[in-house]
């Protein structure tokens, strides 16, 4: 599922890190996951949503609330794309 596997784990590292340590947005590290899975949506919502899980067991409440916040805004965005991809067609 991803290809140039170091290059794109470094990246996937550092977005959960800078997200983490509030360098960036749920929204940042949401995008920089996208682009790391060859921008497959279905495999971003579900690592993002294990990421949200992994946040909320460590006590980051916040955090975690934030990644469900932005993952559902991607969601409405992928499912707005996706429709208007189809009625062009």
């Amino acid at each position: 599922m991803v290809s140039d596997s170091t290059n794109k784990m470094t990246s996937f590292s550092a977005a959960i890190r800078a997200f983490k340590n509030t360098e960036s947005t749920a929204k940042g590290m949401i995008d920089t996951i996208y682009n790391v899975l060859d921008q497959d949506s279905q495999a971003t919502v579900s690592v993002v949503k294990e990421i949200g899980q992994i946040f909320e067991e460590d006590g980051l409440r916040d955090k975690a609330k934030d990644i469900l916040e932005a993952i559902n805004g991607f969601r409405a965005q992928v499912s707005s794309s996706s429709l208007v991809t189809r009625l062009s067609s």
